[in-house]
């Protein structure tokens, strides 16, 4: 049998790791950093990507994508059509387990879940754009918004930072404010309602509620959490990095193909009561001046989904499948975060799609990320560094690829139950499902397969990078290599009762 994976490839080379607690987070710092490049009247250099448009590359014209209020993923149609193919899968899925539900408790315990109702702070205001003008002139333009909101896609930001709608049943534009989603329907059912204004010019009304109507919060850090009571057994959680990417060839389609394993295996995570958080991460390498040689490589995270939210298939798909964002505003932010730290970087170099490459990077950024916690700088996480996957397809092309979804989706899943059950009734459920997919393989041929197919799961998953910078500790190391064992021997001994 092989044996657990340690990896040395890229530990000479340096790595620039960051992890933003959101998405917002993630654009404002962005933002920032682009309004301070350019006020430090620093050059660009040749690899900035702040004057680089390519609107058929992107997928949409400049002004949306700056913007970056998109309501749909860019092909709705293909994701609804795949998540409906995948149906029968979901539909039959048993994680098993010691999973009992319980009453839910407050607590400030930061091993909980988020709760927005629960929360007084840490929460940034969604955004609707609301035009008088637009409400006297045109007030049924959008039929299912309120008078004067105007269609977030339809939006566009001019030169000098204004929000404008372009009607095409008058042809004429208007200017927009910003308003918290809510602020608008509310004074609808409330006129003398009390408005206020945000440092930053948002308006809102006083009252947060009224009559059924809610001002919309979204979180941007955690407060106040929640606990599963444990009734025989603890609540359980994964967090799955969503690898964000692909060559230039790849359309939405190929992004989408890429990134369902992980979106489809966080579902039936959740259906079997194990909570999961989903991280968007942008990994790639960059290569040295004269392009021979890797010079470093850049991972940047930012948390799409906590414990406590529910999954949003269209709202994740535009962020981590949509070219839309990928090839823009992600680049951008990126780009410009690196140039204020000196780094000449466009924010696009090659993506890690998987393999050994993979597993090193991901194994020092989860020892980073561990090394941040330790000294401060980072809130302390609650989960084995096993239970942090990183997922998608490492060779996704402009089609759906049913049968590599499904086995990155089941690769996933059969990780996760490794860790939460017993390894023998892990390798069980492997066993069966291999039979049922293969009846006419023998009882020797299924052993065989189901041997091999557990030592490349979890010589990926147990993997380490052994020495150089982010190396895995040594007393970590060795615990690695006695959990991977000891699964291997149960496997023989389950095998052994057939």
């Amino acid at each position: 049998m092989s044996g657990l994976r340690q990896f040395n490839d890229y530990k000479n080379y340096s790595f620039f790791f960051k992890k933003f607690d959101t998405l917002e987070s993630f654009k404002e710092a962005g933002e920032k950093a682009i309004e301070d490049f350019l006020a430090s009247g620093k050059p660009k250099g040749e690899y900035s990507y702040f004057d680089n448009y390519r609107e058929v590359f992107v997928g949409t014209d400049q002004a949306t994508a700056d913007a970056g209020v998109f309501i749909d993923y860019i092909n709705k149609d293909d994701l609804d059509q795949a998540i409906e193919s995948f149906d029968a899968i979901l539909g039959d899925i048993e994680m098993g387990g010691e999973v009992k539900k319980g009453k839910l408790k407050i607590t400030d315990d930061k091993r909980g879940i988020f709760d927005f109702s629960l929360a007084s702070k840490g929460l940034f205001r969604v955004v609707e754009f609301y035009s008088e003008e637009l409400k006297n002139e045109l007030p049924e333009e959008f039929t299912n918004l309120p008078k004067g909101v105007a269609d977030p896609n339809l939006v566009k930001k001019n030169s000098l930072g204004q929000f404008v709608y372009l009607s095409e049943t008058n042809q004429k534009s208007y200017f927009l404010k910003r308003r918290q989603k809510g602020t608008t329907e509310i004074l609808e059912l409330k006129p003398d309602a009390l408005l206020k204004t945000t440092d930053n010019g948002i308006e809102y009304t006083a009252l947060t509620s009224f009559e059924g109507v809610k001002l919309e919060f979204k979180s941007s850090s955690k407060k106040t959490y929640l606990m599963f009571q444990k009734k025989g057994g603890k609540a359980k959680y994964v967090d799955l990095y969503c690898i964000i990417g692909g060559k230039g060839n790849l359309q939405p389609i190929g992004m989408l193909n890429r990134t369902l394993p992980v979106l489809l295996a966080s579902k039936v995570l959740e259906e079997n009561g194990i909570k999961t958080r989903i991280f968007g991460t942008r990994m790639y390498r960059r290569m040295d001046e004269n392009e021979d040689d890797i010079d470093s490589y850049v991972t940047y995270t930012f948390k799409l989904k906590d414990y406590s939210e529910d999954l949003d298939f269209n709202w994740l798909a535009i962020n981590v499948a949509d070219t839309r964002f990928f090839r823009w505003n992600l680049w951008k932010y990126v780009s410009a975060t690196l140039q204020l730290q000196g780094e000449n970087d466009l924010g696009a170099g090659t993506t890690v799609y998987g393999g050994n490459e993979l597993n090193e990077v991901f194994g020092r950024y989860k020892n980073w990320y561990f090394s941040e916690m330790e000294a401060g700088r980072e809130p302390d996480n609650p989960l084995d560094k096993s239970l942090m996957l990183s997922g998608g397809l490492s060779n996704p092309d402009n089609i759906i690829e049913e049968e590599d979804i499904k086995n990155e989706f089941f690769r996933i899943l059969d990780v996760v139950d490794f860790q939460f059950n017993k390894p023998e009734k892990a390798v069980q459920k492997i066993y069966d499902r291999f039979q049922k997919e293969n009846p006419t393989w023998d009882k020797n041929t299924l052993k065989d397969r189901v041997g091999d197919y557990v030592i490349r799961i979890l010589s990926d998953a147990y993997s380490f990078p052994e020495k150089g910078r982010y190396a895995t500790p040594m007393k970590e190391q060795d615990e690695l290599k006695t959990k991977f064992e000891d699964t291997l021997e149960a496997m023989d001994n389950y095998f052994n009762t057939l």
